[in-house]
């Protein structure tokens, strides 16, 4: 028995000496790195299917660091940063820490990679993140470009696939906050800031001086981009200034946007115009071409009223209509559930544009849209350009000037008058909102409708609630018993609301007729006798005869005595 136990203790005490030493046997070392050469030299010996490296300086890269398919390289920066990151190759770069650089870009990405950074990425002067090929980039913090912060190309068949937890930012003049070409699906969670320009006081009075900004966001060749925040156009300085656009979006790209999206302003010396008259505006909030798909769930503005003489005015949303010759080409759409703003200048010269209205409509090459042909690659149908105006749904549109007698949302500049009428009656339609009521549900029969037509309003009480009144804003509906009628606005802004009172206590729920239901009559239904019908009351000739008995017996009393 002992010599078993003893064994069972030399067993046991030789597996915990094997677990003991398996981490040390399986796992590669982790490896310090103070330069570049020591960085390459970890990636290119690695053996297993992982690298760990771990900065123990600042590291300045020189060369692209190619990692193979199947191996991941994890760098911790710690406290210090790597810059210049340029990779290539098939697997998996994790980076803990921040990627900066002074004149080139932070991070540059080519191939098929998988690629996540927590930590924030910045270029002074360059761009922040470049990226080309079918990637998978993820970010954990900002991005920021001097050039671009995030530009990006795919022509592959494979989708590129960039998402960011933080804000894109470009920073100096004309630098753009994200700009994406092909077969690109990117997302951000943050806001969106194209780049503003600069100049010193002293060039403001310069007539050719400028210095543009940069648009937040640029979608080409049906890259698709989902961003959570707001999305900014940087500014401009001087008299010929140009402030950006929010976004500009190419014919077959996709944006959805939740917050708002806006363009941007122009500052220069307010006694000085442009030399030509021609510049000195403020960017729209959007730039689109039909073929787009674009959703805004907050308002879309053009960038804010600028201070310079003579400057142009510019639109909330800018379509520009191409001739395009593809067969299933669509018109796209624009939804935005907020508010459309066009902002207002000072233009002398063209009265048609002395204010800026909400949406303006012109063909690509020309104004004459209505001569455009688009051509079906079969040769034989023709389309006029009006037919490849994208779908628009807004819920309100604002000029410029809120107080013009004659709102005109949608223009289309030098275009017949005709083209306008079938914008605003066959693709502007406004969103119609209803008013939260705890005490009533409305019910429109329409969730968006062209102007000057009829929406059904449906109005339900709650129990023990009567309805009031009905209306849109200020203006009260017509209608009755919980059905109402609205004729959809010019402009939008519609939202139904509905006021609501207790139903009296002391007054019942149906009204009370004047007589009662049931006539009563002038006579009792059962005519009454002229003697009681109890059996115990006795009829006159009954009460006769006993009066007689009565009288008979008295008198036989009477002749007994006598006869005693």
């Amino acid at each position: 028995m002992k010599r078993l136990l003893a064994r069972i203790v030399s067993i046991v005490s030789a597996m915990a000496v094997c677990v003991s030493v398996m981490p040390s046997v399986f796992a590669e070392d982790v490896i310090e790195a103070s330069s570049s050469s020591e960085v390459y030299d970890a990636i290119d010996g690695a053996t297993g299917d992982t690298v760990d490296i771990v900065l123990t300086a600042d590291v300045d890269m020189t060369n692209y660091i190619s990692i193979r398919e199947g191996l991941t390289v994890n760098i911790d920066c710690g406290e210090y940063s790597i810059n210049d990151l340029y990779v290539s190759g098939e697997g998996a770069l994790n980076v803990t820490g921040n990627i900066g650089s002074t004149d080139s870009d932070a991070l540059n990405i080519e191939g098929s990679l998988t690629v996540y950074v927590e930590g924030d990425i910045t270029s002074e002067e360059a761009d922040g993140v470049e990226i080309s090929g079918s990637s998978t980039v993820s970010v954990k913090g900002n991005v920021t470009g001097g050039s671009t912060a995030i530009e990006a190309y795919n022509n592959d068949s494979d989708v590129m696939t960039i998402t960011v937890e933080g804000d894109v930012i470009g920073v100096g003049e004309d630098a753009n906050g994200i700009y994406l070409a092909g077969n690109i699906d990117a997302s951000v969670t943050g806001d969106i800031y194209g780049g503003d320009g600069y100049l010193e006081e002293s060039r403001l009075s310069d007539p050719e001086d400028y210095s543009d900004g940069g648009t937040a966001a640029r979608l080409s060749s049906g890259a698709s981009l989902k961003v959570d925040g707001d999305m900014y156009g940087g500014d401009a300085m001087g008299t010929y200034g140009y402030g950006a656009y929010g976004a500009d979006v190419g014919g077959g790209c996709t944006l959805e946007v939740n917050g708002n999206v806006t363009g941007g302003t122009v500052t220069g010396d307010p006694d000085v115009a442009p030399v030509d008259g021609s510049h000195g505006q403020p960017g729209a909030g959007i730039l689109t071409f039909n073929g787009s798909d674009i959703t805004v769930y907050g308002d879309v503005s053009a960038g804010a009223e600028p201070n310079i003489k003579d400057a142009w005015t510019i639109p909330g949303i800018f379509v520009l209509v191409e001739s395009i010759q593809i067969a299933d080409t669509e018109p796209g759409s624009i939804y935005i559930d907020g508010t459309v703003t066009g902002t207002d200048g000072y233009m002398q010269e063209l009265e048609s544009f002395t204010h800026g209205n909400a949406i303006e409509i012109m063909q690509d090459d020309g104004p004459q849209v209505m001569q455009a042909q688009v051509m079906q690659d079969n040769g034989t149908q023709q389309e006029t350009a009006a037919d490849m105006i994208p779908e628009i749904t807004v819920w309100k549109l604002v000029n410029g000037k809120e107080d013009l007698e004659d709102f005109v949302g949608v223009v289309y500049a030098d275009g017949p008058q005709e083209l306008v009428d079938i914008i605003n009656s066959e693709k502007l339609s406004y969103i119609v909102r209803t008013e939260e009521n705890e005490n009533a549900t409305i019910e429109p029969s329409a969730e968006a409708a062209f102007a000057d037509t009829e929406v059904d309003i449906t109005v339900t009480a709650a129990e023990g609630y009567q309805v009031d009144a009905v209306a849109n804003g200020e203006t009260e509906l017509e209608g009755e018993d919980g059905a109402y009628t609205l004729v959809v606005p010019e402009g939008g802004g519609i939202v139904i609301s509905a006021t609501v009172s207790e139903v009296p206590a002391d007054e019942p729920t149906d009204e009370p007729t004047d007589e009662p239901t049931d006539e009563p009559t002038d006579e009792p239904t059962d005519e009454p006798t002229d003697e009681p019908t109890d059996d115990n009351v006795q009829t006159g000739a009954e009460a006769g005869l006993a009066l007689a008995a009565i009288a008979l017996a008295a008198a036989a009393v009477v002749a007994t005595k006598k006869q005693k």
